[in-house]
């Protein structure tokens, strides 16, 4: 059964829809971590940016009862289709509010730059309906597409430590990552930027130890995780750094902590972290 269309809108226009349904194509800038509500669902945060508002960008707020049903980005710059995002403003703070809800939205993911395909790589209904594709469709993923090739998201660098740098706190981080694991039904994700700190330990659950003479961090109900190009210069001043210390004879020796079977030279996945407690 074929989704009901909506006005297609550009971000910068979604303020103007108050009380309205609207559809949006853009690309997804952050996402947060799903959360659990008063209901049954999950809800999970996105940022969307486009060509008329990518420097704050838009918040998706996505309804949905099980975790493996959010959109699951494979890289960064990715497109989304969403349909029927319903716009309403809030009474508390007068802001506007973006929201997916599970039993009549849809959304369909597409690759970003470089792409030329239009077969989504990942939809979501909640009664298995479709979405045609219409030409404006199209036009949109295109000219979202020609927009990334030379498009960097602007953010200062200073707002993202090196490991060297840290205190206890708030923070982002920019960082590699070089290992994920699983104990206790706690998940670890192991970062370095390069720079001769100890490697940080991001527990999704609970906090770590502090025994273990590690740094750690937590993630809170605000983290969200950015999808980075690796030509993004916030990258690749990290990636210079990670390449200068591996071509020292110390090398990664004081990380001799992470499991020794693991190859520090493979490629990893380069993201930024927004909003971790480091204790």
């Amino acid at each position: 059964m074929p989704i009901r269309r909506r006005r297609l809108v550009k971000l910068a226009d979604v303020g103007t829809c108050v009380g309205t349904s609207v559809d949006i194509i853009a690309v997804v800038n952050d996402v947060g971590l799903p959360k659990t509500t008063r209901g049954t669902d999950l809800c999970c945060t996105i940022r969307l940016i486009d060509q008329t508002k990518y420097q704050s960008g838009t918040s998706i707020n996505i309804f949905i009862q099980t975790p493996q049903a959010f959109p699951r980005f494979a890289s960064a710059g990715d497109i989304i289709l969403l349909c029927n995002v319903k716009i309403c403003l809030l009474p508390d703070d007068n802001e506007i509010n973006a929201t997916v809800y599970r039993a009549f939205s849809y959304f369909a993911l597409f690759k970003g730059r470089d792409a030329v395909a239009f077969a989504p790589y990942q939809t979501y209904s909640f009664d298995n309906s479709t979405v045609t594709l219409t030409d404006v469709d199209r036009k949109c993923i295109l000219d979202l597409r020609d927009w990334l090739t030379n498009f960097q998201i602007p953010q200062a660098s200073g707002d993202f430590p090196m490991l060297r740098e840290i205190k206890e706190g708030h923070l982002n981080l920019a960082c590699k990552i070089l290992h994920c694991c699983k104990a206790a039904n706690q998940w670890f994700v192991y970062v370095w930027d390069g720079t001769d700190t100890p490697p940080n330990v991001i527990n999704a659950i609970l906090k770590v130890d502090s025994a273990s003479g590690l740094w750690h961090g937590d993630f809170t109900p605000q983290s969200k995780i950015r999808y980075t190009p690796s030509d993004d210069c916030l990258i690749t001043e990290r990636q210079r750094f990670y390449h200068d210390r591996m071509l020292l004879k110390s090398g990664n020796n004081f990380i001799g902590m992470i499991p020794q079977s693991i190859s520090l030279s493979e490629g990893f996945i380069p993201i930024t972290i927004i909003g971790v407690i480091v204790l």
